[in-house]
């Protein structure tokens, strides 16, 4: 990557915390390369917060814009590479919408409207600044696609516990049911529950995921989206030129 810039070369723009803290941990297991000085990482606290305009207050006459696009516009200047990464959740499910108002062309919407130019819109072999990567469904869905990882950070469970093949519609309740049977926050799920949900150990997890640069088989979407995050990574670390 180029280091002609006091700029971190590389730029995250993540949903929230989880997100955050999850990449910070895989990036130092899969790409020691990278310095801290060399990437930043910028979360948002959710996803409404992230790609919906502010509410209007009493008095506005126009409308903010989006704290990612704001966010885009202010990288459109330098020479940095961004890779934005959100969840799909069931509230985005691509069953029901059309494929212009998909999640993913929303975010592209956003990238062309600052004139960054995106891996999705390059030839092979073209270079580009940005790139965007949806965890589908949810981050949960990750860490349950990997089962070795969720054993690593919860020793009690077994490869056993999950299901074969891959069917995990609510990963974030199938996972907090895992994780319960196991021993492990009881209280999860609950109102009262004093036990940390499983996104805040979402660091564990990104010391224990593999970087997936082969297209898996057979093919499912967690595993599919996954492989996509990290296949954007490796690309973007190389030189933001697209290969495949």
């Amino acid at each position: 990557m180029d280091n002609n810039s006091n700029l971190p070369q590389l730029v995250f723009l993540v949903e929230d915390e989880s997100l955050k803290q999850f990449i910070a941990s895989f990036l130092s297991v899969h790409f020691p390369q990278l310095t801290e000085e060399q990437y930043d990482i910028i979360e948002f606290g959710g996803k409404e917060s992230m790609i919906k305009p502010p509410r209007r207050r009493d008095g506005e006459k126009d409308r903010n814009e989006p704290a990612l696009l704001v966010q885009l516009r202010a990288y459109a200047a330098t020479e940095q590479k961004i890779i934005i990464v959100i969840d799909l959740d069931d509230d985005f499910d691509d069953q029901h919408l059309r494929p212009e108002i998909t999640l993913k062309s929303k975010l592209e919407e956003f990238v062309a409207k600052v004139k960054l130019l995106s891996r999705k819109n390059v030839n092979f072999g073209e270079k580009y600044r940005a790139i965007t990567r949806i965890a589908v469904i949810e981050l949960e869905s990750w860490f349950l696609a990997h089962p070795d990882a969720v054993c690593k950070v919860y020793p009690n469970i077994k490869p056993s516990d999950f299901t074969k093949p891959f069917h995990y519609p609510k990963p974030r309740d199938s996972l907090g049911k895992i994780i319960r049977d196991a021993g492990y926050h009881r209280g999860y799920g609950k109102r009262d529950c004093d036990y940390p949900s499983p996104k805040t150990r979402a660091g564990e997890f990104g010391k224990h995921m593999p970087l997936l640069l082969i297209k898996p088989v057979p093919k499912n979407r967690e595993h599919h989206s996954f492989y996509k995050f990290c296949h954007g990574i490796d690309e973007i670390v190389r030189g933001a030129v697209k290969l495949q």
